[in-house]
């Protein structure tokens, strides 16, 4: 089981200075440096566009330009760019990840997802065809780096590179329609759905999702039970109130679905992850005000466990 990096690039309030912004953004390539000496899998950056303090993240492929050239093994990875056009045209999706696949050496990574309807709206995207939209992307990208350029008219040549491709946040649906699993003749295994999160429903409002994600979404729905302490806590803060640490750290470490804790800890949640089966974790350690100085630390404490999972 590899361990990966989910950046976000928080910013929470209250902001004490103008720098607020400019802080969190070059933390994050300072924090990608251990990521890549202690032998993480990918460190995966996301896209998300006016979410202020929630994330700065609004145009990943720039820092994971800066991270390939200060790093020399970490992939780099979007998780994922929003796939209709009216977000990302497919040309310019196929164009910017086959740029940073060069510049990186080869450890370019893309990962594809329906937005959310905030990003609908942003963007001007109209609800009955984005799902259509983000299945014409997941068609287009892998023919465009084999050569096929039959939706790149006048848009000249690509570079040669064909970046691992991962499919997040979409419908099992949109996969057989996107012909994503046929080959690319790159060389590249292609990654599997990653499933969906927690806010989307099918068209029977249940969950929806690929693999262990939809699996665990839907016995969720089923079970009607009451909301986790972790659920409630967590709404409590987004509320603006201030909650003890210590009952933070007791909601969050009671659920298993999230590893927060020692390293002896750590490593027996993140053991349970692996015996299930799951070959890549993705590893949330920049969140809200924690202080650089924490998250470099954090980073550096489950980097040593790497070698017991990493086999």
């Amino acid at each position: 089981m590899k361990l990966d990096i989910l950046s976000e690039i928080q910013d929470s309030s209250p902001w004490h200075d103008e720098d607020h912004e400019h802080r969190p953004i070059t933390q994050a390539t300072e924090q990608g440096l251990p990521a890549d000496e202690l032998g993480y899998g990918c460190w995966r950056q996301v896209e998300h566009h006016g979410a202020e303090e929630f994330s700065l993240s609004s145009a990943p492929e720039l820092l994971l330009a800066a991270l390939s050239q200060r790093t020399s093994r970490i992939r780099l990875g979007r998780a994922a760019v929003l796939a209709p056009r009216e977000s990302n045209h497919p040309i310019r999706i196929a164009e910017r990840a086959a740029m940073l696949d060069q510049l990186s050496a080869g450890r370019a990574e893309l990962g594809l997802a329906r937005p959310v309807p905030p990003d609908w709206r942003l963007f001007g995207a109209d609800p009955e065809t984005v799902r259509e939209r983000t299945g014409d992307a997941f068609e287009a990208v892998p023919k465009m780096w084999t050569g096929d350029m039959w939706c790149t008219a006048g848009a000249g040549a690509l570079p040669s590179a064909a970046p691992s491709a991962l499919a997040g946040g979409v419908q099992p649906g949109v996969l057989r329609g996107g012909g994503l699993g046929r080959s690319r003749g790159a060389g590249d295994d292609v990654v599997g759905a990653a499933g969906d999160d927690g806010a989307r429903t099918g068209p029977d409002d249940r969950p929806s999702g690929g693999g262990l994600a939809g699996d665990f979404l839907r016995a969720e729905a089923a079970s009607g039970s009451a909301p986790s302490p972790a659920a409630l806590v967590i709404g409590r803060i987004l509320q603006g109130e201030t909650v003890p640490d210590d009952e933070v750290y007791q909601a969050l470490s009671e659920q298993n679905s999230l590893i927060v804790g020692s390293p002896d800890t750590c490593r027996k949640n993140l053991r349970a992850f692996a015996d299930l089966g799951i070959d890549r974790l993705m590893c949330f350690q920049q969140v809200g005000a924690l202080p650089h100085e924490s998250v470099l630390r954090s980073i550096r404490l489950v980097g040593e466990l790497i070698p017991e999972f990493d086999g």
